[in-house]
C-alpha cells in the first residue's frame, strides 16, 4: 500500500484506533462510520497500515458497488492473503467447500457452513502464531453470500481473539456491522465521523491545495460542504480553478451534485484515457489486463497513467481501484448508454467467469435476446448451487427481463424461478412486486396457478387473509393438475384461521397427492393433517406424524415443514425439538435460503424460555427480529411477538409492555397473532400486579381462539397466568372453568405443564371455592 497523506482533523479517531490494536484492549471489533467523502477510507488505510506494523497479519478487502451482485467476491479478497502453507493445512470438506466457492475447483454445491468454518480454521490458526485483524472497507458493498459467510466466521472467531474492522457508509445496510455489534462480548468500538472543523478545514485545503483562504470564504467553504473534507475540497479546487475571488452573496462554484465536480477532473482526460476508465467501472474486479483485453490494446498502462497522476485511480496490491468509489460512478454514468453496452459486449467476451460473462452480457444489449437470457438462467443455477440465492435472484430476474415475449412458457419458467430465488434470498417485497404484476397479465392456467401460489407464500408472511384469498384463486386455475391442487390445499390448511377449515385443506392435500410421484410432497401433506386433527380436537394420529417421518428424504425439497419440531415443542420434548430446528436453520444455511431464518429462530427462542436458558431465548429473539426486519416484515409477526414475549420474562416488562400493545395494534385483524400478543400483555400485567388487565387481555385471548374454532390450542399456554388473576380478583367459579378446561386439554393431549399447571392455582382456588 502506498504512503498515506496526512490525516488532518481526526485526532480522536486515530486515538481510538491505537487504543484499539492495543493488545490489552478488550473489543474485538472496530466500526468506521460516516457519510461517503467524510474520510472513513484513510483511516481504515491508517488502521491497516498500523495493525501491520504492530506485526498483526490483516487481510483486508475494498468492495466496490459493481461486486454487490458478485459471489464470494470478498471472501476471494480475504482468503487472497493468506499464505498457501496455511490453506494446505485446512481439513479436506473445508478445503474443498472453500475451493468450489472461490472457483477454484468443481464439485458439489459448496457446503455455507463448511465454507465459514474454513475461513474460522484459517484465521484461527494464524492467529496463533500473529494477532489477525480483518479489515473492510465499504462494508455496505458486500456481497451477500461473503455477508453470511463472514456473518457465520465472526462469532466463532471473535471469542478467538480475532479482530473485526469495518469502514461503513452512514445510512446504508451493513449486515455484517449488525453481526459485529450482535456477537461480540466487548460492544465493538463505534467511530461516527464528524464534519471537519473550521480549522481542519484550513489545514486541509493548505496541505492539499497550497491555499489559504480569507475566514469569510473559509466559513462559506465549510458551509457549502457541511464539513464533509472531500465536498470541501472539491469545491475549494474548483474555486481555485476558476481564478475569480468569492463574491460575497455569490453562490459557491458547486454544481448541482459533487458528481458534477468529479466529472470535470475527469472530463480533462484524453478520451482514450476515459474510455479506459469505463473499462475499469464496468469491471466488477478491474485490473491492467481486463482493460487491455476489453480495448484491444497492449499498453494500458500507458493509457491509465495520466488517471493515475490526478489521483482518479490508485494502485493497492497490483490491482486497480478509483480514488474513491463515487469516481467509479461518475465515470460510468457520464457514458452514453451506446457506450455502455458496447463496453459491457466486449467485458463479456472476454471474462473468465460464467456468472460474470452472464452479467456483462445482460447489459450489453437493453432488448430482448434469448440466448443472453439462457446464458442469465445457466448462471443463476450455478450461483444457486453455490449457496448464493442472492446473486441468483439477480440474474434470474435479469433472464426474465431478457425473455422475448413471444416466448410464454420460457417466461413463466423464468418468473417462477425468480420468484422463489427472491423468497429464498429474503427479499419479500421484490417478489411480491414482480408476482403481483405478472399475475395481472397472466391467462388463468397451471402456470398462474403456481405464480399465484408462490405469491400467497410471500403474502402470508405480512396478511394471513390476503394469501388465503389469493391461494384460493390458485386452487381454481389448477383445475385438472392433482398435485398442484393438492400442494396449494397445504398452503390454504396453513393458511387458514378457521381450523375445520384447515383441517378439511389438510385432508383434501393427501388425497389428491400421489406417494409415487413425490413423496416429499405427501410428507409435508400428512404432517398438516396430523396437526390439523390434533388443533380441531378430532385426534392425535400419531400413525400420520410417523408416516411423515418415514417419507421425509435426507435432504429436504422447498416442501419442509417445521410441524415436526413444532409438534415435539409444544409437548415439552425440547431436546427432540432443539434438533429439528437446528437441522432447519442447517438446511437454510447451506442452501442459501434465508426466508424461514426468522421463523425458526422465533421458534427456538420460545423453546429456550421454556426451557430455562433465558439468556439464549433473549439472543435467538433478537436474532429472529433481525431476520424479519431483513425480510422487510412489518410490525406485528411472529419474531416480533417472541421478542415482547422474552423481554416480559426476563424483567423488562414495561419495554414488553409497550412493544406488545403496538404489535397487537397492528394484528388486530388477524386473531392468531392478536392472541399471542394478547397473552403477553396478560402476562405482563399480572406481573405488576394488575389482575384485572390481566384478565381483560387474557378473555380478550379466549375469544379469539373460540372464534378460530380451535379445540386444542396447542401453541398457546395462557391459562395459569389467568386462573391466578381471578383467583385474585375473587373470581372463582371462573377460575375453577377454567381449571376443568385446562384438565380438558390434559386428558386429550398430557404434557408435563397440562399436568401440573392445574395444581398450581387449584392451591389457591378449591379451599376458597369451599369456603
Amino acid at each position: 500500500m502506498s504512503s498515506l497523506p496526512e490525516i488532518i482533523g481526526r485526532s480522536t479517531e486515530l486515538e481510538a484506533i491505537s487504543v484499539f490494536l492495543d493488545p490489552t484492549t478488550e473489543a474485538s471489533g472496530l466500526l468506521l462510520r460516516g457519510d461517503a467523502g467524510m474520510g472513513k477510507t484513510i483511516l481504515w488505510r491508517h488502521l491497516v497500515a498500523a495493525a501491520r506494523a504492530g506485526s498483526s497479519t490483516v487481510l483486508t478487502a475494498q468492495p466496490a458497488e459493481s461486486e454487490t451482485r458478485s459471489s464470494f467476491a470478498v471472501l476471494g479478497d480475504l482468503v487472497a492473503g493468506i499464505p498457501d502453507a496455511a490453506l494446505d493445512m485446512l481439513p479436506g470438506p473445508q478445503r474443498t467447500a472453500l475451493d468450489v466457492a472461490l472457483l477454484r475447483a468443481v464439485g458439489l454445491p459448496a457446503d455455507p457452513l463448511a465454507v465459514s468454518m474454513a475461513l474460522v480454521t484459517l484465521i484461527t490458526s494464524i492467529s496463533r502464531v500473529n494477532p489477525v485483524v480483518i479489515a473492510i472497507d465499504d462494508a455496505q458493498w458486500i456481497d451477500a453470500p461473503s455477508a453470511r459467510v463472514l456473518g457465520s466466521a465472526l462469532r466463532r472467531a471473535v471469542d478467538r481473539g480475532v479482530r473485526f474492522a469495518l469502514a461503513v457508509r452512514a445510512g446504508e445496510a451493513a449486515p455484517l456491522a449488525d453481526a459485529l455489534q450482535r456477537a461480540a462480548a466487548v460492544p465493538p468500538v463505534i467511530l461516527d465521523l464528524a464534519p471537519l472543523s473550521l480549522a481542519a478545514l484550513h489545514h486541509l485545503f493548505a496541505s492539499r491545495l497550497d491555499r489559504h483562504f480569507p475566514r469569510p470564504t473559509l466559513v462559506r467553504l465549510a458551509n457549502g460542504s457541511r464539513g464533509n473534507p472531500l465536498v470541501a475540497l472539491e469545491i475549494a479546487r474548483a474555486l481555485v480553478e476558476s481564478g475569480e475571488p468569492l463574491v460575497s452573496g455569490a453562490p459557491l462554484p458547486v454544481p448541482g451534485s459533487l458528481r458534477k465536480l468529479l466529472g470535470r477532473r475527469i472530463a480533462r482526460l484524453s478520451a482514450a484515457t476515459r474510455e479506459a476508465l469505463l473499462a475499469l467501472a464496468a469491471s466488477a474486479d478491474p485490473d491492467i489486463e481486463t482493460v487491455a483485453r476489453a480495448l484491444s490494446i497492449t499498453d494500458a498502462e500507458t493509457l491509465l497513467a495520466p488517471a493515475e497522476a490526478a489521483g482518479i485511480i490508485e494502485r493497492d496490491h497490483g490491482r486497480l481501484r478509483f480514488g474513491h468509489p463515487s469516481m467509479a460512478s461518475v465515470v460510468y454514468d457520464a457514458a452514453s448508454p451506446a457506450r455502455r453496452r458496447a463496453m459491457h459486449g466486449r467485458l463479456a467476451a472476454e471474462a473468465m467467469d460464467e456468472e460474470e460473462r452472464a452479467r456483462h452480457l445482460a447489459l450489453s444489449t437493453d432488448t430482448a435476446d434469448e440466448a443472453v437470457a439462457a446464458a442469465l438462467e445457466q448462471a443463476a443455477g450455478r450461483a444457486s448451487r453455490r449457496g448464493a440465492p442472492d446473486a441468483a435472484a439477480g440474474l434470474m430476474g435479469q433472464a426474465l427481463a431478457h425473455t422475448p415475449p413471444t416466448d410464454p412458457a420460457s417466461r413463466a419458467r423464468r418468473l417462477l424461478a425468480t420468484g422463489e430465488a427472491m423468497l429464498e434470498a429474503g427479499d419479500y417485497m421484490a417478489g411480491r412486486q414482480l408476482l403481483e404484476k405478472a399475475v395481472a397479465e397472466m391467462q388463468p392456467d397451471a402456470d398462474r396457478a403456481r405464480a399465484l401460489l408462490l405469491l400467497a407464500t410471500i403474502r402470508w408472511s405480512d396478511d394471513a387473509t390476503a394469501a388465503l384469498e389469493i391461494g384460493q384463486a390458485a386452487l381454481a386455475d389448477a383445475a385438472g393438475d392433482a398435485t398442484l391442487q393438492g400442494r396449494i390445499h397445504m398452503r390454504l390448511a396453513i393458511f387458514a384461521g378457521d381450523q375445520e377449515e384447515a383441517a378439511a385443506h389438510g385432508d383434501a392435500a393427501v388425497r389428491l397427492i400421489d406417494p409415487g410421484e413425490d413423496p416429499s410432497l405427501l410428507a409435508f401433506a400428512l404432517f398438516i393433517m396430523f396437526y390439523g386433527q390434533v388443533q380441531t380436537g378430532r385426534a392425535i394420529r400419531m400413525d400420520l406424524f410417523e408416516r411423515a417421518v418415514a417419507l421425509e428424504p435426507e435432504r429436504p425439497t422447498w416442501e419442509v415443514t417445521t410441524i415436526p419440531a413444532l409438534w415435539w415443542k409444544y409437548t415439552d420434548d425440547y431436546e427432540r425439538s432443539r434438533v429439528r430446528l437446528h437441522r432447519h436453520l442447517q438446511w437454510s444455511r447451506e442452501t442459501g435460503d434465508a426466508s424461514s431464518d426468522g421463523e425458526i429462530l422465533a421458534h427456538l427462542a420460545e423453546l429456550e424460555l421454556w426451557a430455562g436458558d433465558w439468556p439464549l431465548a433473549e439472543r435467538y429473539a433478537d436474532a429472529s427480529v433481525d431476520a424479519a426486519q431483513q425480510m422487510g416484515q412489518p410490525l406485528g409477526n411472529g419474531s416480533h411477538w417472541v421478542q415482547t414475549l422474552v423481554r416480559a420474562h426476563v424483567g423488562r416488562t414495561t419495554e414488553a409492555r409497550a412493544a406488545a400493545a403496538a404489535g397487537q395494534a397492528a394484528v388486530s385483524d388477524d386473531p392468531i397473532l392478536s392472541a399471542m400478543y394478547h397473552s403477553v400483555l396478560g402476562f405482563t400485567a399480572l406481573s405488576d400486579g394488575d389482575a384485572g388487565a390481566a384478565d381483560g387481555y387474557l378473555t380478550a385471548l379466549e375469544t379469539e381462539i373460540a372464534g378460530l374454532g380451535t379445540r386444542e390450542p396447542i401453541r398457546f399456554r395462557w391459562e395459569p397466568d389467568h386462573i391466578e388473576a381471578l383467583v385474585a380478583l375473587g373470581e372463582l367459579d371462573r377460575a375453577k372453568g377454567l381449571v376443568e378446561a385446562l384438565e380438558s386439554r390434559h386428558r386429550f393431549l398430557p404434557r408435563p405443564w397440562t399436568s401440573v399447571g392445574p395444581r398450581a392455582p387449584a392451591r389457591w382456588c378449591w379451599p376458597r371455592v369451599a369456603t
